[in-house]
């Protein structure tokens, strides 16, 4: 099973469906995830460190504790294994999807 991009407006679903599980089986699907759905992860965390994305307070506190991996995930030679391995850290997932979706549905 691929969960990822299979298209223009599909990683908007994906990650729709990906914050509608349950925290546990989050990372079963990051596991099976393809190359494009790693990589727009990524951009929603190099967009948050460029400041084109302005998060919630909120948002920004519960991110505050991850901000060494949103660094690592938005440079360019970390490979996409490890990529994958940053993003199935606990906790990080859940706290980055309401961003990026709210990061692609206004199309920024």
């Amino acid at each position: 099973m691929s969960v990822g991009n299979d298209g223009d407006g599909t990683i908007l679903e994906t990650l729709k469906f990906l914050h509608s599980r349950p925290k546990k089986s989050l990372h079963n699907y990051v596991g099976a995830a393809d190359s494009g759905l790693i990589r727009g992860i990524c951009e929603c965390c190099l967009n948050i460190l460029n400041g084109t994305v302005n998060p919630t307070p909120d948002q920004l506190s519960k991110l505050a504790g991850y901000s060494n991996v949103i660094r690592q995930l938005s440079r360019k030679n970390v490979p996409l294994y490890r990529r994958k391995e940053l993003i199935q850290t606990g906790g990080f997932l859940t706290s980055l999807l309401p961003i990026a979706i709210s990061l692609l549905s206004h199309g920024l």
